[in-house]
């Protein structure tokens, strides 16, 4: 089976996507489509929504909050990536991620990883 699409919009695109999904001079499939392309950059996925209508029906398919999952990455991760970027080196993400998983036995991923230095 092919893995999920996975996509991320701009704040300008996501912008435009609503303009066209809740304008009445676009065609209707047009406006459609627009917001099943805002839906995915916000993360649901159209097997998810079908899944949850059918071991729940129509119940299934009202809004719930996703749970927030604990946060993997801590304050003491962060001063221990501080003082690891401090060192007279360089370092690579997949580097960062093993110091991190020798030092707390957490593997963040590289997109973790990265958004956290961009902070």
């Amino acid at each position: 089976m092919a893995a999920p699409i996975s996509i991320r919009l701009t704040l300008e695109e996501d912008a435009r996507f609503l303009e066209l999904a809740e304008s009445p001079q676009v065609h209707p499939k047009i406006r459609r489509w627009a917001q099943m392309v805002r839906l995915a950059g916000q993360g649901w996925a159209v097997l998810d929504v079908l899944k949850r209508f059918l071991q729940e029906g129509t119940s299934g398919l009202v809004y719930r909050k996703p749970s927030e999952a604990e946060a993997k990455f801590t304050p003491e991760m962060e001063a221990f990536l501080r003082t690891c970027l401090a060192e007279d080196r360089a370092w690579t993400i997949p580097q960062l991620q093993e110091a991190v998983e020798g030092a707390f036995g957490v593997r963040l991923g590289r997109t973790t990883l990265h958004h956290q230095l961009l902070r």
